[in-house]
């Protein structure tokens, strides 16, 4: 392997509970000397994001360097400027709330690139039950259904890619959600996307007050570029995700049926729906007083995401 042969590009949008373990679990890595440098965007945060940034540029042992963008563009935008501006034929996209674990992240996510025909490989990312104990009642809800599992596929949180010339993401139809899959995708053209013999943790966000409004924007977010991605590669979707995606607003037009012909299975089918989705919470957080009113929650965001997921499948653009 050549020295300086990748970039890390980092966008960041209110990142500042997790950076510093982000930029601390860098700092632990071996192999530093083959990152030419990290690029950090900082997307219009309105936290103590730059501060947090600017402090590490100081105490770093790579080179950083820091673009500001006054107003938040999305991160397919930021994903081709750091794309566009970096030096190297390799990059690796990182979120802002990824932590690696393992010493060497990245001799292990580079290796798959000794086979000429990888086009970009990607980690397993793992969503630890420690870190779900930390989160608030409505981040634990969230991820109640990812804690402990191994989810192995591109999802630009920490993949490397090859840099390819008129390979870009998708900014005119992705902002903040969907484009990962659709780069994927295309990438596949240009070689093989692969699993690399890594795993990485997902932090997502350690702010106490993320809120429900939170809960049912994120929702939102997935399910309308679920709605986009099935519309634009329905033909390349397996038939067992396609009956994961459709699953949620199928429960929903049970629920009409049912209104009208009285069908006692799609409403047992829609309560336990609104237990199961969040069944760890129910499970590890009975004391909370917001558990009375959680099977509603569930159910407001089975409407979200039938809603944005039918949304995003006739417009074919994710937008929120």
């Amino acid at each position: 392997m050549k020295e300086d042969q990748i970039t890390i590009l980092i966008p960041v949008f209110n990142g500042g509970t997790t950076l510093r373990d982000v930029f601390d679990s860098l700092e632990k890595q071996n192999n530093k000397k083959i990152i030419k440098e990290i690029i950090i965007i900082n997307d219009g945060s309105s936290d103590a994001s730059h501060d947090i940034i600017l402090d590490y540029k100081k105490k770093s042992s790579y080179s950083i360097m820091i673009i500001k963008n006054e107003k938040s563009t999305g991160l397919a935008i930021n994903y081709n400027r750091g794309i566009q501006i970096s030096k190297t034929d390799y990059i690796i996209l990182m979120h802002q709330d990824i932590v690696l674990e393992d010493m060497d992240s990245f001799a292990k996510i580079f290796q798959p690139f000794q086979n000429s025909n990888v086009a970009a490989a990607y980690p397993a990312l793992l969503h630890p039950y420690k870190v779900w104990t930390a989160y608030n009642f409505w981040q634990k809800c969230l991820f109640s259904r990812f804690v402990s599992k191994r989810h192995t596929r591109f999802t630009g949180k920490f993949d490397c890619v090859k840099k390819i010339k008129d390979l870009k993401f998708n900014s005119s139809l992705y902002r903040t959600a969907g484009e990962d899959l659709d780069y994927e995708m295309r990438c596949s053209k240009y070689g093989k996307v692969v699993l690399a013999d890594l795993d990485v943790v997902h932090l997502h966000n350690k702010d106490n007050n993320f809120s429900l409004k939170q809960l049912i924007k994120k929702e939102s977010q997935l399910a309308e570029c679920y709605g986009v991605n099935l519309r634009r590669y329905f033909l390349k979707t397996k038939i067992k995700d396609i009956i994961l995606l459709i699953f949620r607003p199928m429960i929903l037009l049970g629920l009409f049926i049912n209104i009208f012909f009285i069908n006692r299975l799609a409403l047992l089918i829609l309560l336990l729906f609104c237990f199961y989705y969040t069944k760890l919470a129910y499970l590890k957080c009975y004391k909370d007083f917001k558990i009375i009113i959680l099977p509603f929650i569930n159910f407001i965001c089975l409407i979200c995401y039938s809603f944005y997921f039918i949304k995003g499948f006739i417009y074919a653009k994710q937008k929120i």
